[in-house]
């Protein structure tokens, strides 16, 4: 049974014809109608990706982040293809307990556009947000911001190490947060 707050797209697509859209959205895609209700269990079990683009490499850095612990799953991307981002992020969400991930919310980027094969190895529902509608996914948003401030704009990624990318996921992950009361992400999780 969907969610009543999204719409799913019929799953048409041409052999040959890439990342099939209709509508900006890729088939056969959930996509939010709003910020709110999306989930159909406990929000806290939510999870949004995005990657954070170098300015003129193919090599990203993929976050992923749990809606309301802000808990940061980060990983390098060689470049900016499906696969190369179900590679990096398969294994990092299926280091969470399966509990623990129940849905993934995406933008309509053409790096998310092998969501089935990343929805049948993690078990999670996927869902898309609305082209330029950012606020559907204000956590994730807001954890690429905080990214900036270890990795700014114009920074070459090829330069950055694992260690570099490690170290900034704990800082991060123990950052004390307003909307956590302060607490760190070790307290608030118990």
């Amino acid at each position: 049974m969907k969610s009543p707050a999204a719409t799913a797209l019929p799953n048409k697509c041409g052999a040959n014809s890439g990342p099939a859209k209709a509508n900006g959205f890729f088939l056969g895609a959930l996509i939010l109608s709003s910020a709110r209700g999306l989930l159909p269990t406990d929000p806290a079990l939510g999870w949004g990706a995005d990657l954070v683009c170098a300015s003129r490499s193919k090599t990203a850095l993929l976050s992923c982040t749990e809606r309301k612990s802000r808990f940061l799953l980060l990983a390098r991307v060689q470049d900016k293809t499906a696969a190369s981002f179900n590679a990096a992020l398969i294994p990092c969400l299926r280091a969470v307990p399966p509990k623990l991930r129940q849905t993934l919310t995406l933008d309509n980027g053409s790096e998310m556009a092998g969501f089935r094969a990343l929805e049948l190895a993690t078990g999670l529902r996927t869902y898309f947000c609305k082209p330029h509608a950012p606020w559907q996914r204000g956590t994730n948003e807001n954890e690429g911001g905080l990214l900036r401030q270890y990795f700014p704009r114009g920074i070459s990624f090829h330069k950055i190490t694992e260690k570099m990318v490690l170290d900034a996921a704990e800082q991060l992950n123990n950052r004390p947060r307003k909307c956590l009361h302060y607490w760190f992400l070790a307290v608030s999780c118990g």
